[in-house]
């Protein structure tokens, strides 16, 4: 039970730093007449309030059931809402929906400014998206290739993707063995089974599966889609079994090198034009430790137009 409450808490603490959203620092009524001159009106002929959105970001969408009309003007989102509205949703690619309840209420004719901060690193990678006008979310597949101090081998893939500087990885590893028929004997640390040691050959074999995933963080945050040099770290679940053979055909289970248990992984992942390479270390409860190298490549995904070229007009009846 206690290793499923560290899963639990593993990914609580996961989907509360993966998740970067947005903060609105300021709202206040400005001193102009913008609201009055633009002469937007709603379906009942009276005039909108006017809302300044100030976010350094393209391709921002704002939702909501009383969002009349929005624009972009010079880098400034201009979000025209009747008296009555009392929220509306701030929407980017790259970040969590940020619903915002209007600290007072808005006034027919009325202009208002609101400064919403956003990570640096989103605002980076946005940027960097504006300038070929597509927005991109690298993946990558690596082939994984595992091996312990007693020269046992494994397999797998990693596969990830990033958004910015974070991003997920899951993974998949084994050895692709099949555990003997042991005959339930199970031997001590000394080789015992049952206070006799039985004539062993030599001859070893083990059973390896497991599967986890985790978080990813680029180090050079974002700048560059098919380049990256970043750490991961992963949990999940999976376990390791070793049989002793003996001259007499059979085969033992030894107990003290067995684990069945939360396994942790740690490690980089670095990318040049799509060249991608892994380097880590997997344990199974700090008892079975095994060394990783892949070998993969990266390709961008999700492209999409969102530069400054397309940003269009957008208007929402009520």
């Amino acid at each position: 039970m206690r290793q499923w409450w560290l899963v639990i808490g593993f990914w609580l603490w996961a989907l509360t730093g993966f998740a970067a959203g947005m903060e609105v620092v300021s709202f206040a009524p400005v001193d102009d007449i913008d609201a009055r001159q633009t002469q937007v009106r709603d379906n009942r002929g009276e005039l909108c309030a006017l809302v300044k959105v100030q976010i350094p970001l393209n391709g921002v969408v704002f939702e909501g059931s009383m969002v009349f009309r929005v624009e972009n003007r010079n880098g400034e989102y201009w979000v025209w809402l009747p008296r009555q509205a009392r929220e509306f949703t701030v929407k980017h690619s790259h970040l969590t929906p940020l619903t915002y309840v209007f600290p007072q209420k808005l006034l027919s004719g009325t202009s208002y400014r609101m400064q919403v901060e956003v990570p640096e690193s989103i605002v980076l990678l946005d940027y960097q998206s504006s300038l070929s006008g597509k927005s991109e979310s690298p993946v990558w597949l690596t082939v994984q290739y595992g091996c312990d101090f007693a020269r046992q081998h494994s397999w797998g893939i990693l596969f990830g993707q990033r958004f910015g500087a974070w991003g997920y990885m899951v993974d998949f590893r084994s050895n692709f063995a099949s555990p003997p028929d042991d005959l339930g004997m199970v031997a001590d640390e000394q080789g015992l089974v049952d206070g006799v040691r039985p004539f062993y050959n030599g001859r070893m074999r083990s059973c390896l599966l497991t599967a986890s995933a985790g978080l990813v963080f680029d180090c050079l945050t974002g700048r560059y889609q098919q380049s990256m040099c970043a750490v991961y770290a992963g949990v999940g679940y999976g376990g390791y079994r070793q049989w002793w053979g003996t001259y007499s055909g059979q085969w033992v289970k030894y107990g003290p090198a067995c684990v069945q248990s939360v396994s942790t992984s740690l490690g980089w992942i670095g990318a040049y034009r799509g060249f991608t390479a892994s380097l880590g270390v997997r344990s199974f409860g700090f008892r079975y430790v095994e060394m990783e190298l892949g070998l993969g490549y990266t390709w961008k995904a999700r492209q999409r137009s969102v530069g400054p070229k397309n940003e269009k007009k957008r208007k929402v009846d009520q």
